[in-house]
């Protein structure tokens, strides 16, 4: 055995029912979310932060909403300053997806 290595110290864990409790919240936004894959939503984090776009997706740990979005001459002017001249915009279909880690979702509402 190595002289340098040291045993690892738990310094934090979960008690068992605090872990199949988030597990069951983490399978019921799952189930919500494909259950509404193509609706509009709002959708609100555990920090307050709130998204708005089109559920597009979910697996067992994500949520993917597609925001959309369609940036004028200000806005990519500003992301791209050595290309301000047409076209503006550096995604053509004007969305983009974003993963969301289900575990911060707090709510999800129908828009």
């Amino acid at each position: 055995m190595n002289e340098y290595v040291q045993e690892a110290v738990t310094i934090f864990r979960r008690e068992p029912e605090e872990i199949e409790l988030l597990k069951s919240c983490k399978l019921k936004a799952h189930e919500v979310c494909c259950k509404h894959i193509g609706r509009r939503v709002r959708v609100q984090m555990l920090d307050g932060t709130c998204f708005e776009g089109e559920l597009a997706g979910s697996d067992e740990d994500h949520a993917y909403l597609r925001i959309d979005f369609a940036p004028g001459p200000a806005q990519t002017d500003r992301q791209f300053p050595y290309y301000s001249y047409p076209p503006y915009y550096y995604n053509p279909y004007y969305s983009t997806i974003l993963p969301l880690v289900l575990f911060n979702l707090l709510a999800i509402s129908l828009i």
